[in-house]
């Protein structure tokens, strides 16, 4: 993991398989996170919502550059290497870059509500900023 990241907010491990599975190898989940695809379109919302939130409270940070955030986000914590997937796959596609933030931030959402994802996006577009403590998802 890059160690100028801060570390990622909690989530249980079924909701960590169901970022980790590429989507033909993912089975349908009764959980309260429902699928892969669900945790995605969900974090695709929320993730916009909270960088958008932030941007609010700081208007030097480019509004643009959410693609490129998400890239760098992906790489520093190494999501692809935990990806179980098929040899046909690309990993390093746009779609798949999104579907593992996405995913992620669905599952913190779900799992530990809106105020965890806001303050850990604010953590790592200004990590000089003070990293308040996320909660830990509720069991």
């Amino acid at each position: 993991m890059d160690p100028d990241l801060p570390p990622t907010p909690k989530i249980d491990g079924e909701a960590m398989c169901l970022c980790i599975a590429q989507r033909s190898l993912a089975r349908p989940s009764a959980t309260i996170y429902g699928d892969g695809r669900r945790l995605a379109c969900l974090g695709h919302k929320i993730l916009e919502a909270a960088y958008t939130d932030v941007l609010n409270k700081r208007p030097t940070k480019k509004v643009n550059a959410l693609q490129k955030d998400v890239e760098k986000w992906v790489e520093g914590y190494q999501w692809r290497d935990k990806v179980r997937h098929t040899l046909e796959v690309n990993l390093k596609t746009a779609e798949v870059t999104c579907m593992l933030s996405n995913s992620y931030v669905g599952a913190v959402f779900v799992g530990a509500g809106y105020k965890a994802v806001r303050d850990w996006i604010g953590a790592l577009l200004d990590p000089q900023a003070n990293p308040p403590q996320a909660p830990l998802p509720s069991e």
